[in-house]
């Protein structure tokens, strides 16, 4: 999943659990080379379910606007 991930890119993706639930998340390779993943979801907008998008090569939440 992440052996071709370039340095500074992201690739999204959702798990569906047996229930039917779904959860958004991204994995993104730092500039360092180390690949991170976390939940596509901005820690104070989650509830509007907009996630993030790569800018730059920052992550940036779609909907505040917020840099990582």
């Amino acid at each position: 999943m992440t052996a071709d991930l370039p340095v500074g890119a992201a690739r999204f993706f959702t798990f569906r659990g047996a229930s039917g639930r779904t959860a958004d998340f991204f994995v993104y390779r730092e500039s360092a080379g180390t690949a991170r993943a976390a939940l596509d979801a901005c820690r104070t907008c989650a509830r509007f379910k907009k996630g993030y998008r790569l800018e730059g090569g920052r992550m940036v939440c779609v909907y505040c606007g917020m840099r990582f």
